[in-house]
């Protein structure tokens, strides 16, 4: 959740996520996209909106979110945003049902021709029966557009000008969703956010398609096919 947003528990399953600091072009964003999911008939793994007004949503109340799921199994020094120990690693199957969801969810979105925009663990939702429910839509826009980029290991550098030459984070498209995709799925089966300690040398790493080695079983395999863009050829 972007830091112009604010949430609040006004009734059992009720939130109430509200604009603040009179921000209200992202906030709109968001809403016109529920008003468009709304009329297509969204599936379960994307969020849902009972009411929207000028400057609030009205939504069912979730559990947490798959960043803070994660973050659970760590022992973290949250003052240096650093994991110190994975403790626990989710059961493959249910990794595996969070993957198949969240696929759903961004196919789903590529269907009407849009991007989240900001695909990260922070913004997947789980309900009570650890459903993923994908969230935060204030950055959707069109597949084509300019990609602004948010933060390793999310995104990545692309269309870089020599080897010397600038970079830019490229246009939403297929590889743009799917590399995001892959990290979060990354983040799942090991229980720790890729390049989490590299600070800006990620972005390098990243742009140079340079990945820790993993093993061989299929989510594995799916992760490294999502950040080498293969999905989409």
């Amino acid at each position: 959740m972007t830091s112009f947003q604010g949430v609040l528990r006004i009734a059992d399953g009720i939130a109430l996520k509200y604009c603040v600091y009179e921000q209200f072009t992202n906030f709109q964003t968001e809403n016109e996209s529920y008003d468009m999911f709304q009329r297509k008939n969204s599936p379960p793994s994307i969020m849902q909106s009972f009411l929207r007004l000028l400057g609030i949503n009205f939504m069912p109340l979730m559990a947490g979110s798959l960043e803070q799921r994660i973050y659970s199994n760590q022992i973290r020094d949250f003052r240096k945003s650093h994991c110190i120990e994975v403790t626990r690693i989710e059961p493959t199957t249910l990794i595996e049902q969070w993957a198949t969801e969240l696929a759903g969810a961004i196919a789903w979105l590529e269907s009407l021709g849009v991007v989240h925009g900001d695909l990260r663990p922070a913004n997947i939702l789980l309900d009570r029966h650890d459903h993923i429910k994908l969230a935060d839509f204030d950055s959707v826009a069109k597949m084509g557009l300019r990609n602004p980029g948010t933060t390793a290991p999310w995104v990545r550098l692309r269309d870089c000008k020599g080897s010397q030459g600038s970079c830019s984070f490229g246009l939403y498209d297929a590889w743009s969703e799917q590399f995001a995709f892959a990290s979060v799925l990354h983040f799942l089966t090991t229980g720790i956010e890729l390049y989490e300690d590299m600070g800006p040398e990620a972005l390098d790493l990243l742009k140079n398609l340079e990945f820790p080695e993993l093993g061989d079983s299929p989510l594995d395999k799916l992760t490294i096919t999502g950040w080498m863009g293969a999905l989409h050829h």
